[in-house]
């Protein structure tokens, strides 16, 4: 089974995610969905608006924030499709974080940094599958342009 870890910076909750928890459907959406954020700065969350992801690509590695209507930061993931390099990417998410560092999880991860809790209890019940799914859709989007 393929899975990749995802990390909670904030709060030290780590969980694997296998991949055929999301349906085909769904990722290819998402794969649209992250290659106009990535092409035009940020794109609208499906069927969620007013949020928006805002999203760059750096030597293979996303990183992304989900955003309110008002462009406000809930949350920033960063995607690792691989260990080598990862590293950096790891220190970058925990550096605004009140979160201890701990050791960097087996590639592929996803790791989340909590930007604004309060506005992040109105997206909770869709958040972390929705962080899911565009870490899914960005390793499987393997060579594809990357903004």
């Amino acid at each position: 089974m393929t899975y990749l870890w995802h990390y909670t910076i904030d709060t030290g909750h780590s969980r694997r995610s296998p991949r055929d928890e999301i349906p085909e459907h769904v990722l290819r959406a998402m794969r649209v969905h992250l290659s106009r954020a990535l092409e035009d700065g940020r794109d609208p969350v499906p069927t969620l608006a007013p949020y928006r992801l805002r999203a760059t690509s750096h030597g293979g590695f996303l990183v992304a924030t989900v955003e309110d209507g008002d462009g406000m930061p809930l949350a920033t993931l960063g995607v690792a499709p691989r260990s080598r390099g990862a590293d950096k990417l790891w220190r970058s998410l925990h550096k605004a974080s009140a979160g201890d560092i701990g050791p960097m999880p087996d590639a592929p991860w996803l790791a989340v940094r909590i930007d604004n809790p309060d506005l992040l209890i109105p997206a909770a019940s869709w958040l972390a599958d929705y962080e899911r799914c565009i870490a899914w859709a960005w390793i499987e989007m393997g060579d594809a342009p990357r903004g």
